[in-house]
């Protein structure tokens, strides 16, 4: 049996908005919006999955799961230029060719908002 890390993340995510909603004295959660960066790694698919299996017999089970991707963007360290690149592995600079750089954005993974009643 093949074990995604999508599992483990998405149930901190439920832990997160089971603690929301039991602090709020929620009856139940209409809605979660979670931001993960495309660096990442996380695939939709599987954390909706985990999502639906772990929130069951929760007050979080029904909810919709808004997930949010924040593209890869790198500033380049030799010409300073600001760039998106295809994926992680494609860091080469578009202006001057240089590998690498300081990732700005792409690494986000937080709970952005919570809809409860």
């Amino acid at each position: 049996m093949v074990e995604l890390h999508e599992g483990p993340v998405t149930e901190s995510i439920l832990k997160i908005v089971l603690e929301y909603a039991e602090k709020h004295n929620a009856r139940t959660v209409n809605k979660v919006s979670v931001v993960i960066g495309k660096m990442t790694g996380y695939e939709e698919s599987p954390i909706r999955f985990y999502w639906e299996a772990l929130s069951s017999g929760t007050v979080a089970e029904g909810a919709e799961l808004e997930v949010i991707y924040t593209p890869i963007s790198v500033k380049c360290q030799s010409c300073g230029e600001v760039y998106e690149p295809e994926d992680q592995y494609s860091l080469f600079c578009p202006n001057c060719g240089f590998y690498g750089g300081e990732i700005k954005s792409g690494k986000e993974l937080f709970v952005d908002s919570i809809e409860i009643d």
